[in-house]
């Protein structure tokens, strides 16, 4: 999740309910996801998602 534009904070916070974890990522865990793709020599190619399981939350719930 990428921080919103100024002004625009409110909408940004009341994301977090539909995250899987009810919380948003921090700068360190999304930093740590870039990390583990660009220290890995054996990965190539993948999708990582770092949102909350946002994306399996839409699945289950049809969000």
């Amino acid at each position: 999740m990428i921080l919103p534009p100024p002004g625009e904070d409110d909408s940004f916070w009341k994301a977090a309910p539909y995250q899987l974890h009810e919380r948003l990522g921090s700068l360190e865990e999304i930093t740590d996801a870039a990390l583990y793709l660009l220290q890995s020599g054996f990965v190539t190619g993948q999708v990582l998602y770092v949102d909350g399981g946002r994306h399996m939350k839409n699945a289950m719930y049809g969000a």
